[in-house]
């Protein structure tokens, strides 16, 4: 795991599944709200580290929506009711193992559907922490990466 902690900001960094996806946990400390960034395994370590950390997700934030990145979509949601937010570009890809390519790897899997969007430059807040959304279109259609300028 990897780390960055300033007054009100805390950023973790996992390697969870097969694939070592990154996933990470995005927390503000003012609210003790958190986002989990790409579940793609090991939810069980991501939700007990936001209970260490005092933390309570909010949401589940996927950058695109491929297997590897939404595989404990699921599970997370069951246990922490947060929304999952995608790019819509990418959305069926959560209810779709043809479109999210687990298919391919004779696992389908599906995540529950999108409960909110990400839109380009959009400013998007995890608690009082501002995130502008970037939607890069290369990795998939709906890929999606979040600029935070901690200065």
């Amino acid at each position: 795991m990897q780390a960055y902690k300033n007054e009100n900001l805390i950023l973790e960094k996992f390697e969870v599944g097969p694939f070592m996806v990154n996933a990470y946990i995005i927390g503000c400390l003012k609210s003790g709200q958190a986002a989990i960034v790409d579940p793609g395994d090991q939810g069980d370590l991501l939700l007990k580290r936001c209970r260490e950390l005092k933390l309570t997700p909010k949401y589940i934030l996927n950058t695109h929506g491929h297997a590897d990145h939404i595989m404990d979509n699921r599970y997370v949601k069951e246990h922490s009711q947060a929304q999952i937010v995608i790019h819509p570009d990418d959305a069926g890809m959560l209810t779709d193992p043809q479109l999210n390519v687990s298919a391919l790897f004779a696992m389908p899997l599906t995540s529950p559907p999108a409960d909110l969007y990400f839109r380009e430059g959009e400013i998007f807040h995890v608690g009082e922490i501002p995130y502008e959304v970037l939607h890069l279109p290369v990795h998939s259609p709906g890929s999606v990466c979040l600029f935070h300028d901690p200065i």
